[in-house]
């Protein structure tokens, strides 16, 4: 295999990944659907081999929740700031005040 070879293997791949994995974040244990459909096209790990995941994604899914809220909030701390629209007295008095 020449590292030309391995390289369209890869962008291909993405592409793959991009067609697949669209709308996924919005929906509930998308992310199963969303690997089989991936394996299947890229054929480079047996479709069967996703049982062995289905164990351990369900216990897992909930945490995806928490670091997919905390990485949105995050991403929007760190755009305003870039953006000069952040204000970051009142950001630190709303953190400080708590959830309620």
């Amino acid at each position: 295999m020449t590292a030309t070879h391995a390289g369209c293997q890869c962008s291909s791949g993405l592409g793959i990944l991009l067609v697949t994995s669209k709308g996924g974040a919005g929906v509930a244990g998308s992310a199963i659907v969303v690997l089989v459909s991936t394996l299947a096209a890229t054929g480079t790990i047996p479709v069967a081999a996703v049982g062995i995941i289905l164990g351990v994604h369900r216990l897992m899914s909930s945490g995806f929740v928490a670091v997919n809220i905390l990485g949105n909030a995050l991403a929007t701390i760190v755009i305003a700031s870039w953006e000069g629209a952040l204000n970051r007295k009142v950001l630190v008095e709303r953190l400080e005040l708590g959830p309620g």
